[in-house]
């Protein structure tokens, strides 16, 4: 039984190693980090939730639940949104999305990503066909039919495929020799929970203004006042808003969402970090794939982040569990995965969408608020949007 190499054990490539070893693959995965697996308690405080959340579509939802990852999440804390306000924050247009009119339960789940990982994490460390090794590869050899891993003890690895999924500004991509184009945003995203006046009834909401995207997203549990925002701001606002007390940072932020959700009544710390895009250009390496933020980072603004490495890890299993025959399979396979044709239109997306809202100029304003009203009164399109953010198609 031939065995595969995942390096990286965040959500991207815990989640590929568990769908492998469900396909009766041996894997081993090499990860620097003790794994965690005990659930955090579930405090309904500001302090009382995870740093970092993700929407999740329902490919991705479907896929965690095939792997018996779901059914844990849901036993802990977990929101099904069903409502969703887009508005341009220099003028009047706005799109309201909803999960009825698309003949949807929800329109999609909004997780903290530390109980998707301890469930992983829980799952990985009971399969037999899955050996975890703490350490980090330090140099990587192939041949035609498999590769060599070298770690930092000098121990060595070997496996039909190495599988970076260790991130942006991937170590295995380096090491790997891959090329990639990479440009700046010059912005940070700020993120915290907040407690607001007003009931989330399972609503999220995104303002875009020309200092960047601001997204209020309902967080789960009992009291339905909490949200995780993400502020995608200018550097310079940004480190102003993170040098603000909870008092300042509550009025500042209630006024950038023109107090949708009403005062803003309590926050937790804010922690921000710049925003790029990265994916890689040009692969050499046949028997090395890059998944997830090793392959391509985006910014935050559509929340796809997690789904388009999610959508990966299910594409990467199933093509590794079916074999490769050949060399060329091999270098088709490892080159696909960098240059999906949805990851570049994904990232091609999101990047005219950054430049329309940020642009002040009139005639774009115009434009864009003009373009905001004519959708909102157009189905068609809206059940199109719905079908490439919530279904993931």
């Amino acid at each position: 039984m031939r065995r595969t190499l995942i390096v990286g054990g965040g959500i991207t490539g815990s989640a590929l190693a568990l769908a492998l070893a469900e396909r009766n693959c041996q894997v081993t995965l090499i990860e620097r980090q003790p794994a965690e697996d005990e659930f955090p308690s579930l405090d309904e405080t500001v302090t009382g939730f995870g740093e970092r959340v993700s929407t999740l579509n329902w490919q991705s939802h479907n896929f965690l639940q095939q792997l018996g990852i779901w059914q844990d999440v849901a036993a802990q804390r977990f929101l099904a949104f069903i409502r969703m306000t887009v508005w341009d924050g220099d003028g009047s247009g706005y799109i309201h999305f909803t999960a009825a009119e698309n003949d949807l339960s929800a329109l999609g789940f909004i997780v903290e990503n530390k109980l998707i990982q301890v469930s992983l994490n829980r799952r990985l460390k009971q399969h037999p066909h899955i050996q975890r090794i703490e350490g980090e590869v330090t140099h990587i050899t192939q041949s035609a039919s498999d590769c060599t891993a070298i770690m930092d003890n000098g121990d060595t690895l070997q496996g039909e495929w190495i599988i970076g999924a260790d991130g942006a500004q991937s170590h295995i991509g380096k090491i790997g020799g891959f090329r990639t184009h990479h440009w700046d945003y010059h912005q940070h995203a700020i993120i915290a929970t907040i407690q607001c006046e007003k009931s989330h009834q399972h609503t999220a909401w995104q303002r875009f203004m020309t200092t960047g995207p601001l997204a209020f997203l309902p967080l789960g549990g009992k009291n339905t006042h909490f949200y995780s925002i993400v502020w995608s701001c200018d550097r310079s606002l940004a480190d102003d808003l993170i040098g603000m007390d909870d008092t300042d940072f509550a009025a500042a932020l209630g006024t950038a969402s023109e107090f949708c959700c009403g005062d803003i009544q309590n926050v937790s710390s804010r922690k921000s970090f710049p925003l790029h895009h990265t994916w890689v250009m040009r692969n050499p390496a046949h028997r090395i794939v890059l998944i997830g933020d090793a392959a391509q980072r985006i910014h935050p603004l559509a929340g796809q982040g997690l789904n388009l490495g999610l959508s990966d890890a299910a594409r990467v299993a199933v093509t590794i569990a079916q074999g490769t025959r050949s060399i060329n399979q091999a270098q088709w396979l490892s080159h696909s995965f960098c240059h999906h044709p949805y990851h570049v239109a994904m990232g091609m997306a999101i990047g005219g969408l950054h430049h329309l809202f940020k642009s002040d100029a009139l005639l774009l304003r115009w434009v864009r608020n003009s373009g905001i009203q004519w959708v909102e009164k157009q189905q068609i399109i809206k059940r199109w949007f719905v079908a490439q953010a919530a279904l993931g198609n």
